[in-house]
């Protein structure tokens, strides 16, 4: 929790964590992501931002739709998905893996639009 973070250093957190940890205090949905070779996850849109965490193998993520660019990625890769923006990822000839965590709790934090 932030409240037991707020109480170390940033360097003790960078040392205790081998880096900086994300400290957050709001629900988020946490899945592990396993691409074979020659896998596809569809291209869709999530109601709220996801943070896209590569932590083995190697593909490619596109965000943005049909005409965006593609981004060749691999382990130590993050890709923010950003809410209601089309997000596609897959492997050519190598397996992926990968973290997505799920931020709802900010989608319902945002002001409504209009």
């Amino acid at each position: 929790p932030a409240a037991i973070a707020a109480l170390m250093t940033e360097a003790d957190l960078a040392e205790r964590y081998q880096g900086l940890p994300i400290v957050l205090d709001q629900p988020v949905a946490v899945f592990g992501l396993f691409f074979d070779a020659e896998a596809t996850l569809d291209e869709h849109a999530a109601e709220y931002p996801i943070l896209f965490l590569v932590i083995g193998g190697s593909g490619h993520v596109r965000v943005g739709g049909p005409t965006a660019p593609d981004t060749r990625v691999h382990a130590g890769y993050a890709v923010l998905w950003p809410a209601n923006t089309p997000h596609l990822a897959w492997t050519d000839g190598e397996p992926m893996q990968a973290i997505a965590i799920e931020f709802p709790a900010l989608w319902d934090a945002a002001p409504a639009e209009g």
